[in-house]
């Protein structure tokens, strides 16, 4: 009996092996077919940007380099955490196409000191957010978008808000319900952006929503302070 429950585990060890084995070559699959994608993206990317710039269309030109720019951030996936910083730089780029696009009818306002950028925080968080403001809350792009960070002892804490439509108390709660019951781009952006701070940082970090109908929204997140090791590894790598 000892003999045969020892080779139950053993098959049942190698079976496993088996398993982990092809899912990491299927992983490694994937990988490759997506170095290879932005690679051509970016290439016709700059292409359509040079022959903008021939043809002397500056507007297209620069919301090329914009959007090249968003892109080569999201498509980056060597880290999941990076620095306040460069988050706040693709923000920077993301609010120039939109200002391309609508026209200077939007107001932005950061408040953030250089020391507090230095920390990390997840990758394309903040994004998805603000994608958010313009698609839900804004009218044709109008209105004023605030971002504060500032740091409660060992913690950050960001807090965006905008002064556009608002929304419903219900319509809030479902921001964080999974399934079939959360409704519409904006709650995926917001669980999206809280599952991730609860993934690298714990259960009880990630997102609050407070919002008013006809007011705005504000978004506020909550997450320990980690810096970037020296040689460029932070503690998840």
């Amino acid at each position: 009996m000892s003999f045969n429950r020892m080779v139950r585990g053993v098959q049942s060890l190698v079976q496993e092996v088996e398993q982990s084995q092809r899912l990491k070559k299927e992983a490694e699959l994937k990988a490759f077919h997506y170095q290879i994608n932005p690679h051509l993206l970016f290439n016709t990317l700059n292409s359509i940007q040079w022959k903008a710039r021939l043809q002397g269309a500056e507007d297209i030109r620069q919301m090329l380099y914009h959007l090249t720019m968003v892109l080569e951030g999201n498509l980056d996936i060597s880290q999941e955490l990076i620095t306040v910083g460069r988050e706040l730089r693709m923000i920077e780029h993301f609010l120039q196409i939109q200002e391309i696009r609508y026209g200077d009818v939007f107001r932005y306002e950061l408040n953030c000191e250089d020391s507090l950028k230095q920390y990390l925080i997840p990758r394309m968080t903040l994004q998805p957010l603000f994608e958010n403001i313009f698609f839900h809350g804004f009218t044709d792009g109008i209105g004023v978008i605030k971002l504060d960070v500032r740091t409660e002892k060992n913690e950050l804490m960001l807090t965006l808000r905008d002064d556009g439509a608002g929304m419903t108390e219900e319509k809030r709660e479902r921001l964080f319900i999974p399934g079939p019951k959360r409704r519409g781009r904006g709650g995926l952006g917001v669980q999206n952006a809280d599952q991730k701070f609860k993934l690298h940082f714990g259960p009880q970090y990630g997102l609050t929503v407070h919002s008013t109908k006809g007011e705005g929204t504000a978004i506020v997140i909550r997450w320990p302070k980690e810096e970037e090791r020296s040689d460029g590894y932070n503690q998840e790598n």
